[in-house]
């Protein structure tokens, strides 16, 4: 694998007033005309365990390199994984049961975990798609999962596409209508025009934190109730670099909180000064907490002092595209 120029400086001054010391990334230029994988939801091929190295915080082999750093910021820990891959369809998604449903959930680690259902090199936890039937459950919003339209309803959260190039795209929540109801028809023909059929995946929680390089405010990140944004959390977010410069190059960016030894936890507008420090071109705050999870080997490597495996509802997965076993 050829190692061609640094990604981000070594510190960059935040506009909170702390000044943070980033992990530099080297991307690597992979091999190219892998054959792109159905989207049957199945992988068709498993990782190569001897391409896992430092711990499982890294894998190599010709179609995907993932590269995992951590770091302090606000009192907290946090990691970061970079994922390059080859094939924008080496990007997946798992639900357990395959379906929304309101009571099932997958375990995180092992075989039968979110990583070994997909035989996935990396994993992380996804939004909480459940069912709207169950009380407190995510609610409403435009799903798609590896291609399939799960549902299609309003909503007033930030959502994440997915497009069959493997790029995101954060689209803002819908408006009112003036008898206070969210317009579920002029939601879903906004994206439907916007995108067509090339929506390959979608998520519904939020807020966006970095959208096209710009990192949002402080007034739309703190409006997102749903998830504490005043609060000191545990945090997960799904990014992408610049595609321009960086094609098919991702960074799952997952903290510490207050659940874990010696930490406090990060706002959302610390967080999102975090994975704009990071470079993101966009990110996208996901379920956070204890449902906080990145796997790699299929293990939870973001124990962080603790040794806890919450079961998840969803997952977001990147497969190889090497044929093997």
């Amino acid at each position: 694998l050829a190692l061609i120029i640094l990604l981000v400086p070594s510190s960059v001054p935040l506009g909170i007033a702390e000044e943070i010391a980033y992990p530099t990334f080297t991307p690597v230029t992979l091999e190219t005309g892998f054959e792109p994988i159905p989207w049957d939801n199945q992988a068709h091929y498993s990782p190569d365990p001897k391409g896992y190295s430092n711990n499982n915080w890294n894998s190599d082999d010709a179609s995907i390199h993932v590269e995992t750093a951590s770091f302090d910021a606000y009192g907290s820990t946090v990691m970061v994984t970079w994922v390059q891959i080859a094939d924008p369809s080496q990007l997946r998604t798992k639900i357990a049961g395959d379906k929304i449903q309101s009571k099932r959930t997958m375990h995180v680690s092992g075989k039968n975990g979110m990583g070994g259902l997909l035989k996935a090199v990396v994993s992380i936890s996804g939004d909480n798609c459940k069912d709207d039937s169950n009380t407190g459950a995510l609610k409403g919003g435009y799903i798609v999962r590896n291609g399939e339209l799960l549902r299609a309803s309003a909503s007033e959260r930030d959502r994440l596409i997915v497009d069959a190039q493997g790029n995101l795209h954060i689209i803002p929540g819908d408006a009112t209508g003036s008898n206070g109801k969210l317009l579920r028809d002029d939601a879903i023909t906004r994206i439907t025009e916007a995108f067509g059929d090339q929506i390959m995946h979608s998520f519904n929680f939020g807020p966006g934190l970095v959208v096209d390089g710009e990192l949002a405010d402080a007034d739309h990140l703190n409006r997102f109730g749903h998830s504490g944004p005043r609060k000191r959390a545990q945090r997960m977010a799904f990014c992408q670099l610049n595609p321009e410069e960086y094609p098919l190059t991702y960074m799952l960016v997952c903290t510490s909180g207050p659940q874990n030894p010696h930490s406090k936890g990060m706002t959302m507008e610390e967080f999102a000064e975090v994975v704009a420090g990071l470079g993101a071109w966009q990110a996208y705050n996901l379920d956070g907490g204890s449902s906080s999870a990145v796997v790699l080997n299929w293990e939870k490597i973001n124990k962080m002092g603790l040794n806890n495996d919450r079961e998840i509802s969803d997952a977001i997965c990147f497969i190889t595209a090497v044929p093997g076993k």
